[in-house]
């Protein structure tokens, strides 16, 4: 990593230096929860300034961008990390992922605080079919303003999902139409065509070298949707992502002779 300002260890601050980085983060704090509340009002006032492309609403908006600058890049500069921690994250649990679903609405929801809480009720559901299931999930906006979710997942790892249970899932959701709004895909399996020494097309579970291009391919994918609606990201104030508890954290080695240990 590259630091702007040099790092220093070992060093003790005076009471004063402490107190006035106190009060910085304190009026910090004041201007973020501030821009927050008036970027989140603008959102629900004009969800669909991306197809509008009203004139007074863009002045609008850019007087808000002028207005917190600084607070604004500061946001940006944290989405990034945060970009590479989520798709850390999915490459560190890429044992158990065993699905990538896509998850719609039938109306256009551009309410996000309503949009996770049916996606934290359809998680609900899901642990009830499988009590070990485990997801991360992406927000991604419609041109319209409106919202739907990518998720990675686990449901049952080792294992294919039989035709009961698979049916049970698609029943989970239910704010799609009646032939759509939740679009399965796997990740462990993949499908063999027909062949001489085969009568017909049949599922074969991946190699591990496999599975993990897939998992690298679907991290990236998962996280060019944060890079796509970046500015969707801080219209609505609110987190684009989020996962169940328990997933492992990637872990970072520094040390040479650790590396070479690996390698």
């Amino acid at each position: 990593s590259e630091f702007r300002d040099p790092i220093y260890i070992g060093t003790q601050r005076d009471e004063e230096s402490i107190k006035e980085g106190v009060e910085k983060r304190k009026i910090t704090k004041q201007l973020k929860e501030k821009m927050n509340q008036e970027i989140e009002e603008f959102a629900m006032l004009h969800p669909d300034i991306s197809v509008t492309n009203n004139p007074e609403h863009i002045a609008e908006l850019n007087e808000i961008k002028a207005r917190y600058a600084l607070e604004l890049k500061s946001r940006e500069d944290n989405t990034k990390r945060k970009i590479t921690a989520l798709r850390d994250k999915i490459q560190s649990n890429y044992e158990i992922w065993t699905h990538f679903i896509t998850l719609t609405f039938k109306e256009n929801v551009v309410d996000l605080k309503l949009a996770k809480e049916r996606l934290k009720d359809w998680t609900k559901k899901m642990k009830l079919i499988f009590p070990e299931f485990q997801y991360i999930y992406v927000v991604e906006f419609h041109e319209k303003g409106g919202t739907h979710f990518h998720v990675i997942c686990s449901m049952d790892p080792g294992k294919m999902v039989s035709n009961k249970k698979f049916n049970e899932v698609r029943r989970t959701w239910n704010w799609g139409t009646n032939t759509s709004g939740i679009d399965i895909k796997g990740i462990n399996y993949k499908y063999v065509p027909k062949s001489k020494d085969s009568d017909k097309g049949e599922l074969a579970l991946k190699k591990a070298d496999e599975k993990i291009k897939t998992i690298w391919s679907v991290g990236n994918y998962l996280t060019s949707y944060l890079k796509k609606d970046a500015n969707a990201t801080f219209l609505f104030g609110s987190k684009m992502y989020g996962s169940s508890t328990g997933l492992k954290k990637s872990i970072e080695i520094k040390k040479e002779k650790k590396i070479e240990l690996i390698c």
